[in-house]
């Protein structure tokens, strides 16, 4: 068996559909329902802010479908630049995450961002590509 040290993105493809082990932060388990909820509902885009606000865009409508506890958006965003392999400290990013559900595997173009009223945004650009 050889291993591959490169640090490619693509070695960073995140499972979601999987059931978590107990031991997993309520964090991780939260974005990746997030994450895979937007996968089933067709979502073009999620827009997540650090007050707690996640929306997302369905044929170029949007909908506010979830507040998050303003303790746990900065994590879920967090979370997002993680996965994105996105600096922390940073507010103004591009980047991907890679996601695979039911072996589709999807890969989607992030922007975090300064709101306009100075909390920190991040857009997932969500097209469903196979």
């Amino acid at each position: 068996m050889s291993t591959n040290q490169s640090e490619s993105p693509f070695d960073r493809i995140f499972e979601l559909g999987t059931p978590l082990d107990g031991a997993t932060e309520p964090v991780i388990t939260l974005t990746h329902l997030i994450l895979e909820e937007a996968i089933h509902a067709g979502v073009e885009r999620i827009h997540m802010s650090t007050v707690g606000s996640v929306q997302w865009s369905v044929r170029a409508e949007w909908h506010e479908v979830m507040k998050v506890p303003l303790f746990a958006s900065t994590r879920v965003i967090n979370r997002i630049k993680i996965m994105a392999n996105l600096q922390l400290s940073k507010r103004a990013q591009h980047g991907t995450v890679h996601v695979r559900l039911n072996e589709r595997v999807f890969h989607w173009p992030v922007r975090t961002s300064p709101g306009a009223d100075g909390n920190e945004e991040v857009i997932l650009d969500c097209q469903l590509t196979r």
